[in-house]
């Protein structure tokens, strides 16, 4: 059974972008109870929110460090193979989620689901057969074309991605494969950019990250898989995150595995991929931390972690795309459980300043 626990956004302030001492933080209970999470935010600085409280899926955005207009999503949703992912269309108008169900441990069928001017809307994607689904994860571009990346298997199998297009105001397209062998695919997750295009980025447990981007429009089947290999010494890359900023920088929070897990970040630019950099590591005793990644306007990157026992580590302490001076915050955020928020860790990455503060 889902641990149930109250939802916590932890809001790092910087003391000054020049300043050597430790950020200050500030805990903000959003007034709601759940287990698995995500966040996001548009362009005005709305802040959205889902999150499955037992086996509901529920919404509601974030105004004055609390929940407002808590809606239900649908029912008998299991986090079993699966955690919610929320994308939003930059400016605002329209809000999707995919999860897989209908029960724990009987992910036979994908869904999607929409919010628009007449409330949600909800659809089997794929279905019907003896296949089940794991980790599917959505973002929409610029046009509000509705991209879908999932893994599929055979029962009692190793999966492979495959991956989908709706049109706006359109039907899905035929599935599409998008890596040869069957692996198990983990933490697949996608985000859109400011020129409304959307990057896909996941991991095998092996020495690769692998990237995807689709300009608006255009499919993510037809580009190409790149690889980002791991730093000397990992045996393994996994779970995390991705990020692109406003310039069009993609960064990447990485959860990398030597014979303890270590926290690392890289980033895209320009058509160039650095070297992943070591930002925290040995993690004794944790094999499941997620690592999220952000962007603000101070020209800083930052990832934030966790590495307590909590449910913070099934949420994957999601920083999404909750950005500096969006929603009425002054700092990026950590979207996290009661019981483990004091287990939260940040790095700033800014130059040779890398300061790590903990919320103990």
């Amino acid at each position: 059974m889902q641990m149930r626990h109250a939802l916590l956004l932890t809001a790092v302030f910087l003391m000054s972008v020049a300043s050597s001492s430790s950020p200050a933080q500030t805990i903000h209970p959003l007034g709601v109870f759940g287990g698995m999470a995500d966040i996001a935010a548009d362009e005005a600085g709305n802040l959205h929110l889902i999150w499955v409280d037992g086996t509901a899926l529920k919404y509601g955005r974030v105004g004055n460090n609390a929940v407002t207009q808590q809606e239900t999503v649908a029912g008998g949703v299991t986090t079993v193979f699966c955690r919610p992912r929320i994308s939003v269309k930059r400016d605002g108008t329209g809000v999707h989620t995919t999860w897989v169900g209908p029960q724990a441990l009987n992910s036979d069928n994908l869904y999607h689901a929409w919010r628009d001017a007449g409330g949600w809307h909800t659809e089997t994607v794929w279905g019907m057969s003896n296949d089940k689904y794991f980790f599917p994860t959505c973002a929409v571009d610029g046009g509000g074309n509705v991209h879908l990346v999932a893994s599929k298997a055979a029962p009692n199998t190793a999966g492979r991605l495959f991956y989908a297009r709706k049109q706006a105001g359109g039907a899905w397209s035929a599935e599409a494969a998008l890596t040869d062998a069957a692996k198990d695919y983990v933490d697949v997750f996608m985000a859109n950019d400011a020129a409304g295009g959307v990057h896909a980025r996941w991991g095998a447990y092996d020495k690769s990250l692998r990237y995807r981007y689709a300009a608006s429009g255009a499919l993510l089947s037809d580009s190409a898989t790149e690889s980002i290999d791991a730093a000397q010494g990992t045996g393994s890359m996994g779970m995390g995150d991705l990020f692109v900023d406003g310039a069009g920088k993609v960064h990447f929070a990485i959860n990398a595995y030597n014979g303890s897990v270590n926290v690392d970040y890289a980033f895209k630019s320009g058509g160039i991929v650095s070297v992943p950099q070591r930002i925290s590591g040995p993690i004794t005793g944790q094999f499941e931390v997620t690592p999220s990644v952000g962007f603000g306007p101070d020209g800083k990157a930052y990832v934030l972690w966790s590495e307590g026992a909590g449910d913070l580590v099934k949420l994957g302490g999601r920083l999404g795309r909750v950005l500096l001076g969006r929603g009425g915050l002054a700092g990026p955020c950590l979207l996290s459980a009661d019981d483990a928020h004091e287990a939260a860790q940040r790095r700033q990455i800014d130059g040779d300043d890398r300061r790590r503060h903990h919320s103990r």
